[in-house]
């Protein structure tokens, strides 16, 4: 997914002039190493979430913190290679920006897909979480280019804003 994800961005870049297929190649190869690493990276959290360290945690308190976890990773390390490769202008606060956004995006993706498993829509529900931490670093890349925007007195396609 994060493969498919960094190929769309790269498609729709602007500076078309500042991609070339090396540079696009490697960048959508690092995205996809990233997204395995990812669903690997909350399972450093478990021991310190281990029962004897935290015993007045309840498990499914647990299960979102090592959600939230892998998701700020992820997102930190998509949002890192996306200002080394290409969108080196952007702010450190958007990366704060980017990291909440998708870890509560992660948290209730995750309790809607749970929802929604008993129900004939199960397929759907197992890319509920998914689709939900793209749509939140999408619009959170959104944010940040409207920003950039404003502080360079480039006007927007449309005055209104939602960040």
């Amino acid at each position: 997914m994060g493969s498919l994800h960094a190929t769309s961005l790269v498609l729709s870049l602007r500076d078309r002039q500042a991609v070339s297929l090396a540079k696009a190649i490697t960048f959508v190869a690092l995205v996809g190493a990233l997204s395995v690493l990812t669903i690997f990276s909350s399972l450093l959290l478990v021991p310190m979430l281990s029962v004897e360290r935290t015993p007045r945690l309840d498990q499914d308190v647990r299960l979102l913190l090592l959600l939230a976890a892998g998701s700020a990773f992820g997102a930190s390390g998509y949002w890192l290679l996306l200002r080394s490769f290409w969108l080196k202008l952007r702010r450190f606060s958007n990366l704060l920006t980017t990291v909440a956004l998708c870890s509560v995006a992660t948290v209730v993706s995750w309790l809607a897909a749970g929802s929604l498993m008993g129900s004939r829509a199960r397929d759907i529900a197992n890319l509920v979480p998914t689709l939900g931490w793209w749509a939140a670093f999408s619009f959170s890349l959104y944010c940040g280019d409207l920003q950039w925007r404003a502080e360079k007195g480039i006007p927007a396609a449309s005055d209104k804003s939602a960040c």
